[in-house]
């Protein structure tokens, strides 16, 4: 029997969603795939198919109230694993799966744990394009990770430090027990942002055990270009949906489950990340430098230098170390491209 699944969440980006499963399919994976279906309810029947030999289920969930129906469809999807482990994963990325099981066997052997990972990296196909194969793909890092173990003695420097220095946890492998509480939660909270409900998550974990991230590694590779995330306006946001009011409503629930009464640990922090946040994305009143600005970020040497700067500095940190997952991470990291480039 599985002893871990994904949750492939399918609302958009049909032919992402075959590349992912066709890729599975040639490397044969040991675990459980949940289809959350939130568009088209043949899709899944097709999938299962055309992928009859990969372990799929599915579930149906039809989004019509933002983003209550979204939290309620992975919900859902996390009611329905039976296996100890689960983790979610995006369709347009990629999992490592040497590296999974790595994660499963620390898990396995430190039970004050409930939540771990390595470090995401990223890749890109003919220059950020949203293609779902093409003939130049390359890897680099996505985050930058200061913190490998958590929560810290003091809880409100935590609390602080998820904020000040960003590294997610969302595409973590999770004891599914705990993960499936903290969506329980998501849908009774019903954030109107995404990017605070990717906090709670954050947050409400340290509450449910530790979470280890290790470093110098990566089992999760995320698609630049195609994802919505990258596009995500935060001016919009605040008049499309009720940030101010959501990030309030965050503080009062964590502080509650710590504790902490009335304390702005996390409110002040948020102002904080907030300033960072916003001041690299504030273009200039002048139209003129804002042209001149956005011409040399798409100006072809300047992108394939930076490309190749980037994939150097990914190779010296992933894959020249002397980690023991090397060897097994250079020949899934090849598997790949050469996939890609079909």
């Amino acid at each position: 029997m599985n002893r871990f699944s994904i949750i492939l969440p399918l609302f958009s980006r049909e032919n992402h969603t075959y590349r992912f499963l066709e890729f599975l399919n040639e490397n044969k994976p040991q675990f459980d795939i949940v289809l959350a279906d939130g568009l088209d309810e043949g899709l899944p029947d097709r999938l299962k198919t055309q992928f009859s030999e990969l372990n799929l289920k599915s579930i149906s969930y039809k989004q019509s109230k933002k983003f209550l129906d979204f939290y309620n469809m992975i919900y859902q999807a996390i009611s329905i694993v039976d296996t100890e482990y689960v983790m979610l994963v995006d369709n347009d990325d990629f999992i490592i799966q040497s590296s999974l099981n790595s994660l499963i066997d620390f898990l396995d052997n430190n039970q004050d744990y409930c939540s771990a990972g390595f470090e995401i990296a990223q890749f890109q196909i003919d220059n950020f394009s949203s293609k779902t194969y093409g003939s130049k793909t390359s890897f680099s890092r996505r985050y930058y990770y200061k913190r490998e173990d958590e929560p810290y003695r003091d809880i409100k420097q935590n609390l602080q430090e998820v904020f000040l220095n960003f590294q997610p946890n969302f595409y973590n492998v999770f004891r599914t027990n705990s993960l499936k509480l903290v969506w329980k939660e998501l849908c009774e909270l019903n954030f109107s942002d995404l990017t605070i409900a990717e906090f709670y998550i954050m947050l409400r974990i340290l509450s449910l055990g530790r979470q280890k991230t290790f470093l110098h590694s990566t089992h999760y590779l995320r698609q630049s270009g195609t994802g919505i995330s990258e596009n995500y306006n935060f001016f919009d946001a605040l008049i499309d949906n009720n940030v101010p009011e959501d990030i309030r409503l965050l503080e009062k629930k964590i502080n509650h489950i710590f504790n902490l009464n009335s304390d702005k640990s996390i409110s002040d922090a948020y102002k904080k990340y907030l300033r960072v946040f916003l001041a690299s994305r504030i273009n200039s009143n002048n139209p003129l430098v804002n042209k001149l600005k956005s011409r040399i970020r798409n100006l072809g040497i300047l992108v394939n230098l930076n490309s190749k700067i980037k994939e150097f500095q990914f190779a010296r940190r992933f894959l020249n170390n002397k980690n023991l997952l090397k060897d097994s991470l250079k020949l899934e990291i090849f598997k790949i491209k050469k996939f890609l480039a079909k």
